[in-house]
């Protein structure tokens, strides 16, 4: 895990500390002091995980916070550096996300509580978790 802003980490080092780590993918959270704060900082990082896919353009990169949450097609459609967001449930999706053995389209459209696109790059949101069954 790397904490860029407490520990106030250019985009350049977050990319190199994270490729030091070979991840399978790369989650960034992005959230604010308050719900606009996601808006915010959002493009901040947009800028990061750019710099993330120049230096390792394998890895996926997924997107959690109140504006993937609140306007998550949207999100998607603005962002194509966004693989995929997590939209309701995060612990759960993030679960289950992981669980996969590989992070493709074909295998993210089975996955509840998240938006991604499909293979021809369509953004869909998926079925939300109901946790309130289990």
């Amino acid at each position: 895990m790397i904490d860029a802003l407490a520990e106030r980490l250019p985009n350049a080092l977050v990319s190199e500390k994270a490729e030091t780590m070979s991840p399978r993918l790369v989650y960034l959270i992005v959230y604010g002091q308050n719900i606009n704060a996601g808006t915010t900082n959002l493009s901040g990082a947009v800028r990061t995980a750019k710099q993330i896919m120049k230096d390792n353009q394998s890895v996926p990169i997924a997107f959690v916070g109140s504006r993937i949450q609140a306007l998550s097609k949207q999100a998607l459609i603005q962002e194509p550096i966004i693989d995929f967001g997590i939209t309701n449930e995060s612990a759960y999706a993030l679960w289950n996300t992981l669980s996969l053995d590989t992070l493709d389209t074909q295998s993210l459209s089975n996955i509840k509580g998240i938006v991604c696109r499909d293979e021809v790059g369509a953004v869909s949101v998926r079925e939300a978790i109901n946790t309130y069954d289990k």
